[in-house]
């Protein structure tokens, strides 16, 4: 039961990793902007947007939020954390 659970947990984390993929928006002064789920980390995050936007950028929103998910079993609950960022090219 317990390698059940940690091979989920590991396929979970490591389909996380996955590479950022930036959604496209309007910025609040009409210039292009961008949004993104940091799955692969802060500095990935930050990185990625510097090359979106190589005159600099203005971040609009960043948020993290974590909560707590139990399996059906009701067994091992995990913290999920997820972040993610919203920036305005300059």
């Amino acid at each position: 039961m317990k390698y059940i659970a940690l091979v989920t947990v590991s396929t979970l984390l490591l389909s996380s990793c996955a590479t950022l993929k930036p959604v496209s928006i309007t910025g609040p002064s009409g210039k292009q902007g961008f949004s993104m789920d940091c799955v692969s980390g802060t500095p990935a995050c930050f990185s990625k947007a510097g090359e979106l936007c190589p005159n600099g950028y203005d971040i609009i929103d960043h948020s993290i939020t974590s909560s707590i998910v139990v399996n059906h079993y009701g067994a091992y609950p995990m913290n999920v954390t997820r972040e993610s960022l919203t920036i305005e090219c300059k």
